[in-house]
């Protein structure tokens, strides 16, 4: 058989004539008198599948066959194709044997020996990666791994090119080259886009090296080449290859590299190595939020969808070509050529700064003036961030590794990149100390997806499919998929009001709200050291603006009294923090009820418990002017004196100084108040016979508009985010010294003995900050000691067990790996006989060093207990990655620990349990590394083991 096929191929090659009739030929003769050869022989490659190839009928075949024959079409010229091995065609053609090749990639090696056409197709190659290594975005993490090449071919060149640090394995053949990699030899090897179908165990190779761990290294130009010196041939052919239609180029394209769209199904085009948004997962199945958002839009637009993954290139390259429908999710910042549009919006994500962490505590983006800052060269903010931060050095980049390796290197400061994407980057290169998060500036990036310009119905029908889609659906989604739910775009879409048109005529007519606050009524709203208002009311009346697209200036005033006068007088459109009275309602209309506030008292610590109202009676009482509850104590406790005061201030300083018996305060104030330093130590007490205040949201009166989208906007909180709200104002830090004015108005209130009393504030102020000093560093000491051993300073049991929690969480979200690593000493009881315990510690010590410089920065070394220690491994990919590390353990334990002039000798005992094959909670994940670490114990010690 083999001889027949050598002889067809042979015989072919002499004989194999195509011949065109076409008239229209006096251009083609008058251009260099080409068309009068009797026929072009061309070199062509046996075994290079899909551009060109010997089928099992023994005939030329693939892309570059039907090109040939509709240029020599075109050129109304005969052609003959001649079938030989790759490095014979190019030596066919340099020897003039061949008129020219049939199609090589462009290379500059190639340019001695070559005159090269102009582009016939681009030339995508790949490294095919074992699904075994980690991903990679690009190829210069392939450093360390033996890269396989075909002899001759253009990866030898373009590899290096690309990376000169990789190490190639040069074959003889293709199928040379597969076999190395079925049996493992290497892990990688470069290729066009399709493997050969030529070669038995296909199957089986693309089980191993699939489609979707491959890494796109190089795009280049696929031309004809002629030998040197012989212009007006690559003229001629150059004429021909213009005549073919970009339409007549992707049918052939199509035909051989299974671009065949489906009819009955929407193709989506999706960008490989964006998780958690867009990926194949470690099945090859495609996987990410975008891929979910779409298999809803085929749930509710009752049309299958089929996903295509690659590069972005050439993602939208397929679009073009009209081989694929759409891109599922494109920037729509990003610049687009008149071919495609956008089309529905799929989601939107935020941007922000990620900072080294050689640079601890930067709050402000001012803290980075003269710094560098990495970010890459697409970034629609750029004009932003030079414009808003010119003190900023910025430096480009085109991938996250480059970013990443640069920030260890200390080459950029800070960096600024989409927040989820990067973080499962970080998880990946297992650098997740390497930054920290900057909570502003964010930069939103609006995702469309992406069709050709004409195919505006396709543009309706997606966009009528996303119409379709129940928000809470994509909510969920969204959740399975974020680690962050700030970074939550359907999230905050629920926040929004669908406002009727009486409501947006509204609002475009009044688009700013005159809020009034006051100015020191913490934490329900003051204003802080930077003069902004903060507080519990500003966040509510924040969140309704922002539901319904209105902007907000805030008014201060120094007391709640000159607050309700300005109001009563039009001054304002909307004050927070009010209940409704006959009075009131005469000048105010009120919103529904937004919070319920419990009124407490507070009172000088040394009164002890108060449990009944009837304790004041006889008794002064301070209320700010204004309060309602004024007039309840009135009606219901006139035995109680009522002392009124302007301010919150001027209460705590009768409470101080015995004026009053206590003051009456809402209790999250009063909360705040015995947190603060005072001379006198305060205390709260709630009473249940004062009733709860009903917070309502005053309105101007008459104007119903408002109110009603007020309180459209009150509605849309839920019971959680009030609860957010609620523990970010009472999560309060402990504040040193007194406020200058509460010096100053206690210096007039007892003018001669001023003196005596600065004197010793001055000198109790000094010791109050010296001993809350030395209780917080002894806080923080305590905590230390409540999750880290003592002897080596690793993370404890109790610690460890919580960081396996947090891991396995995250690691499930994004369908990563982790390990934990069980290891027992061998030997350390006899090394505790023989030297003793002070010695023994020192031995602990040491190991726990070595554990330590076994691992990263992000992995958890743990002494779990006596002799032994426990390893969480983070972001890992296989059980090779895990046991890699544990080779290097037991060779780090086995060196001698040299302690003054002794020498002991230890060994370790390792089990290794995997998430999530061997257990998906921190209690089965430990219990089957302990297992196994006792069979690596009673065979024979000193070893590892994993399931």
């Amino acid at each position: 058989m083999i001889l027949i096929r050598q002889l067809v191929v042979c015989l072919f090659s002499l004989f194999f004539l195509i011949g065109t009739s076409h008239a229209n030929s006096q251009q083609d003769v008058a251009h260099f008198d080409l068309t009068k050869q009797k026929t072009y022989t061309i070199a062509f490659s046996e075994h290079s599948y899909p551009q060109q190839f010997v089928n099992e009928q023994g005939l030329p075949d693939g892309i570059m066959k039907d090109f040939w024959l509709l240029w020599a079409k075109k050129q109304n010229v005969q052609i003959a194709f001649v079938p030989m091995q790759w490095e014979e065609t190019m030596h066919s053609v340099i020897n003039g044997k061949s008129d020219f090749h049939a199609g090589l990639t462009h290379i500059k090696k190639r340019d001695e020996f070559f005159e090269f056409s102009s582009q016939i197709f681009p030339q995508y190659s790949f490294i095919y990666l074992n699904k075994s290594l980690p991903q990679f975005a690009d190829i210069q993490g392939l450093t360390p791994y033996k890269v396989g090449v075909v002899k001759g071919s253009s990866h030898i060149n373009t590899v290096l090119e690309a990376n000169n640090k990789i190490k190639l394995e040069v074959f003889e053949s293709r199928t040379a080259m597969y076999d190395a990699a079925l049996n493992q030899e290497i892990l990688g090897f470069a290729e066009l886009e399709e493997l050969s179908d030529e070669y038995t165990r296909l199957a089986d190779l693309n089980a191993l090296f699939p489609k979707y761990r491959r890494v796109n290294y190089h795009i280049g130009d696929y031309s004809a080449g002629v030998s040197k010196g012989r212009n007006s041939l690559i003229a001629f052919i150059n004429q021909g290859i213009e005549q073919i239609t970009i339409d007549e180029r992707n049918a052939i394209e199509s035909k051989w590299l299974n671009l065949k769209k489906s009819d009955n199904a929407l193709n989506l085009a999706f960008t490989v190595g964006l998780p958690p948004y867009m990926d194949y997962s470690i099945t090859g199945q495609p996987q990410g939020l975008y891929i979910d958002i779409w298999r809803l839009w085929s749930k509710y637009s009752g049309l299958k969808v089929k996903f295509y993954g690659d590069t972005m290139a050439r993602g939208i390259e397929q679009v073009k070509q009209g081989n694929l429908d759409a891109h599922l999710a494109y920037p729509a910042t990003a610049e687009l050529d008149g071919e495609l549009s956008s089309s529905a919006k799929v989601y939107a994500l935020h941007s922000q700064f990620f900072i080294s962490s050689r640079l601890p505590n930067i709050r402000h983006i001012d803290q980075l003036s003269g710094k560098t800052v990495g970010l890459f060269r697409t970034s629609p903010y750029i004009e932003q961030l030079q414009s808003s931060y010119p003190d900023l050095n910025l430096k480009y980049f085109t991938s996250h590794l480059d970013m990443i390796n640069a920030a260890e290197k200390g080459e950029v400061d800070a960096v600024v990149t989409e927040v989820e994407n990067m973080k499962v980057k970080l998880v990946n290169t297992h650098m997740q100390s390497l930054f920290y998060l900057l909570d502003s500036p964010v930069f939103d990036i609006d995702m469309f997806s992406l069709v050709a310009t004409k195919n505006k119905d396709l543009a309706n029908f997606i966009q009528q499919g996303f119409d379709q889609i129940p928000l809470e659906e994509l909510k969920a989604v969204e959740e399975l998929w974020l680690s962050n739910k700030v970074n939550a775009y359907f999230e905050g879409l629920a926040s929004n009001l669908s406002l009727n048109s009486v409501q947006r005529k509204w609002v475009r007519e009044q688009p700013v709200l005159t809020v009034g606050v006051t100015s020191d009524w913490a934490p329900l709203e003051f204003v802080d050291e930077k003069g902004q208002v903060q507080g519990i009311n500003r966040d509510i009346i924040e969140f309704v603006a922002d539901s319904a697209g209105l902007d907000i200036k805030y008014q201060v005033y120094e007391n709640w009294a000159n607050l309700i006068n300005s109001f009563r007088r039009g001054d304002l459109d909307l004050m927070l923090g009010v209940s409704t009275n006959q009075g009131r309602e005469e000048w105010f209309d009120f919103t529904d009820v937004y919070w319920k506030m419990p009124w407490s008292i507070v009172h000088q610590r040394s009164t002890g418990i108060i449990k009944n109202i009837d304790y004041f009676y006889g008794k002064n009482l301070a209320m700010v002017k204004g309060y309602q509850l004024i007039e309840w104590f009135r009606t219901n406790h006139p035995m109680i004196n009522l002392s009124i005061v302007d301010s919150v201030e001027e209460g705590v300083l009768a409470v101080q100084h015995g004026l009053v018996e206590g003051f009456v305060e809402a209790l999250p104030v009063a909360s705040k108040l015995t947190t603060n330093e005072h001379i006198v130590p305060l205390s709260v007490s709630v009473l249940s016979e004062i009733p709860t205040e009903n917070n309502r949201i005053a309105v101007r009166k008459g104007n119903h508009v408002l109110k009603s989208i007020v309180n459209e906007g009150l509605n849309l909180i839920t019971e959680r985010k009030r609860q957010e709200i609620f523990e970010r104002w009472f999560n309060v830090n402990i504040q040193t010294g007194l406020d200058q004015r509460f010096v100053t108005k206690v210096a007039a209130q007892f003018g001669a003995v001023i003196l005596l009393i600065i004197v010793v504030v001055v000198f109790w102020n000094r010791k109050l900050r010296q001993e809350v000093s030395r209780r917080k560093a002894l806080e923080i000491k305590m905590k230390h000691m409540a999750t880290h051993d003592e002897l080596t300073g690793l993370a404890n049991r109790v610690l460890m067990k919580s960081q396996i929690d947090s891991a396995i969480a995250f690691h499930q979200r994004q369908q990563v790996k982790l390990a934990i690593l069980f290891i027992d000493l061998d030997g350390f009881k006899t090394v505790n006989d023989l030297f003793g315990h002070d010695i023994g510690d020192h031995v602990l010590t040491e190991v726990a060093s070595r554990l330590q410089q076994c691992v990263r920065k992000s992995d958890t070394v743990c002494r779990f207990g006596g002799d032994e220690f426990v390893l969480l491994l983070t972001g890992i990919n296989n059980k090779q990655e895990a046991t890699f590390i544990a080779e290097k353990i037991v060779s780090m334990v086995s060196q001698p620990y040299q302690v003054d002039d002794r020498v002991a000798k230890l060994g370790c005992s390792i089990g290794i349990s995997i998430y999530p094959e061997d257990g998906d909670n921190e209690k089965d994940l430990l219990k089957m590394a302990d297992n196994l670490m006792y069979r690596v114990k009673s065979s024979g010690k000193n070893n590892y083991m994993h399931r």
